[in-house]
């Protein structure tokens, strides 16, 4: 980790955009809370479920920027992409307002005004993604993080407004969200991302598949709790807020010190298991279960901006891509675990049985939870306080310490700590400095540097600094 990154802090163009970012992306879920998430707006009763047909095109929207990666690196830059979003965003909101006005053609209009609903605030979630990746990794989170703890705060008004304010909201919010969304990136440098541009698959894959499990679990628990918990998003529920602020006072407290993987190991496992077993067994703490629920979901999308931001960051990888990819599956699974639940309970199905149902995912999920959490050889590579690991450098040639490090713990199986250790080594610091550091024993960076020597096959630091240099994945 490099020290002088760390003191330099967040510079004042970044912070702006992350203000505009986190304002955008309030605004945006306010409007989704509006029409579709939260349906503060009392629309007429349709046999359509505007609710379930905008996350159905919300995941096409996902697709339909992943599937343009192959043809445009970025959308940013694009103004056609800011307008066809503001657009899509506006028309809808025009059509499920017009609903309440024509209930004789009612379940058409909520129809249009979802489908055009969900791709609108696809694009616009995919341009926002795209944004932030355009900061350093450590301001991504942050932003993130931000952007999670100050949108219940904008957001929670809406609740207490009248419809006229809920109809104007509904209309203004749009332009104002992609505004925002666009002056962003006035204070930041885009990235040169490539769709062919290699990832770590494996680590990829396992976020992909917990943001799919854990979505399937949500979407089909909430129509059970009339969607109560989720009425706003899981961003204004107790347990999302509280991981927010569980990490961003880690990584203040710690600094560069703090550890993702704790948040994996930890946190992540025991709120499943609150969330997923608790209501079947103990049927009077469902609050208690819902909060959970809302930890999960925000502490694995917690974990998957860190991860595919850093994918983004250190390898030139498309943004349109790896979010498209890994959302669009997230959607698809959400979609369905919604549509499950809402086929057994029109077949009758009791809510005892429901819950028999929800049991055996809630083990098939943890099950599967336990194979496919990142520990910490998975996340060993991402360094959220490396503010040179810009991608056109490894075009030019110029190979960081970092690089080095992270290629010799794949050949060689090293731990976290010994790939941390293994960089400060190649930096060229010594035993003491080390120690220094990372504030353990003396004693302690020289057992990991002995195992270091034997599982790379060699005697002295020379020879690993020469094996970092002629390793031909660095």
């Amino acid at each position: 980790m490099e020290a002088g990154t760390q003191k330099a802090g967040i510079p004042l163009e970044a912070c702006r955009a992350m203000a505009l970012l986190t304002t955008a992306y309030a605004l945006f879920h306010g409007w989704a809370d509006i029409f579709f998430i939260g349906e503060l707006i009392d629309l007429p009763d349709t046999p359509c479920n505007s609710h379930q047909v905008f996350i159905l095109f919300r995941t096409v929207g996902f697709f339909c920027c992943f599937a343009m990666a192959t043809r445009v690196s970025s959308l940013v830059d694009k103004r056609s992409a800011y307008l066809a979003s503001a657009a899509a965003m506006t028309a809808s909101a025009v059509l499920m307002i017009a609903s309440i006005r024509m209930p004789s053609v009612a379940s058409m209009l909520q129809f249009g005004g979802a489908c055009l609903g969900g791709l609108g605030i696809g694009a616009t979630s995919m341009l926002w993604f795209e944004s932030i990746t355009f900061l350093k990794p450590l301001a991504a989170l942050i932003c993130y993080l931000l952007s999670a703890l100050v949108t219940p705060s904008l957001v929670a008004p809406l609740y207490t407004a009248g419809t006229e304010a809920l109809i104007l909201c509904g209309f203004i919010a749009p332009s104002i969200a992609i505004l925002s969304l666009k002056l962003s990136g006035r204070f930041v440098s885009p990235l040169e991302a490539s769709p062919k541009a290699s990832v770590d698959r494996n680590l990829f894959a396992r976020i992909v598949a917990l943001l799919s499990l854990f979505g399937f679990a949500l979407a089909f628990r909430e129509p059970m709790i009339g969607n109560a918990m989720f009425a706003s998003g899981s961003y204004t529920a107790v347990g999302s807020l509280a991981m927010a602020c569980i990490v961003l006072l880690g990584m203040a407290i710690w600094g560069s010190r703090f550890r993702l993987s704790f948040v994996c190991r930890i946190l992540l496992p025991f709120t499943a298991v609150v969330f997923l077993l608790m209501p079947t067994q103990f049927p009077l703490m469902d609050l208690i279960s819902d909060t959970c629920g809302s930890a999960c979901d925000e502490l694995v999308k917690i974990l998957s901006v860190a991860v595919l931001v850093h994918q983004c960051w250190r390898n030139g990888a498309s943004a349109l891509r790896l979010f498209g990819f890994a959302y669009g599956v997230h959607g698809v699974l959400v979609f369905f675990g919604g549509q499950a639940c809402l086929a057994l309970m029109a077949q009758g199905v009791s809510d005892a049985d429901l819950s028999a149902w929800f049991s055996i995912i809630a083990a098939l999920i943890i099950a599967a939870t336990i194979f496919i959490l990142p520990n910490d050889y998975d996340l060993a590579p991402i360094s959220l306080y490396d503010g040179n690991a810009v991608s056109s450098s490894k075009a030019q040639g110029e190979i960081s310490q970092e690089d080095a490090a992270r290629s010799l713990a794949a050949r060689f199986g090293l731990t976290a700590r010994e790939t941390e250790i293994l960089e400060l080594m190649l930096e060229g610091k010594s035993i003491d400095d080390i120690a220094s550091e990372l504030v353990i024993a003396r004693e302690t960076v020289k057992t990991h540097r002995r195992n270091l020597f034997l599982k790379c096959e060699v005697h002295r630091e020379e020879e690993l600094r020469d094996l970092a240099k002629g390793d031909p994945r660095v």
